[in-house]
């Protein structure tokens, strides 16, 4: 079942690590939240995937049309670094039993073009479509740093517009989604 559905949602040309660029483990989810392992990649750390919320942003937004979505989640570092993983989660394709909903994979983050924490939620943030005074609210900051924060990403991305770093920021999985800091135990996108 596992295999068919990787198969398919792959194609017959592509391989895990190339669809994404250097997969350090990888999940099936089916549409109870379960998780299996992919073989042939180790299983998921349990610090990122054992977290219901991270499965559930991978996959809850695939459907018919959206078939992957990608974005950092921020991963605890000795001496108060900051390292992240890029989380891609694949939609499955109908298949015999209907059962698997998707796959999630574990990888480097990749080049992150000089983008804070911060910059990085500020971005989720404006992919869900908040405005200045949205962002501020959440974040407990001034719409005026909001609209710094904003400009700053714009300059690092070499983006135009707001709208262009938020469409460059989805379509590379270059943002957090700001429901993973939520409730991220000692998370504060500082």
């Amino acid at each position: 079942m596992i295999v068919h559905a990787l198969t398919a949602a792959l194609g017959p040309m592509s391989s895990l690590t190339e669809l994404v660029q250097g997969a350090t483990a990888a999940v099936t989810v089916d549409r109870r939240g379960a998780l299996f392992p992919v073989p042939g990649l180790p299983p998921c750390d349990p610090q990122l995937l054992g977290r219901p919320d991270i499965v559930a942003t991978a996959v809850d937004g695939l459907t018919d049309q959206v078939r992957h979505t990608s974005f950092l989640f921020p991963v605890p570092a000795d001496e108060g670094q900051q390292h992240y993983a890029r989380i891609t989660g694949l939609a499955c394709p109908p298949g015999p039993s209907d059962d698997l909903a998707g796959l999630v994979v574990i990888s480097p983050p990749g080049d992150l073009c000089g983008l804070t924490l911060r910059e990085l939620v500020v971005l989720g943030l404006v992919i869900e479509g908040h405005a200045n005074h949205g962002i501020a609210s959440r974040l407990s900051i001034t719409a005026r740093t909001a609209a710094a924060h904003l400009e700053h990403i714009r300059a690092k991305l070499g983006a135009p517009t707001r709208t262009a770093a938020a469409v460059l920021a989805m379509r590379s999985g270059l943002y957090i989604p700001y429901r993973l800091m939520t409730t991220a135990p000692d998370s504060s996108p500082g």
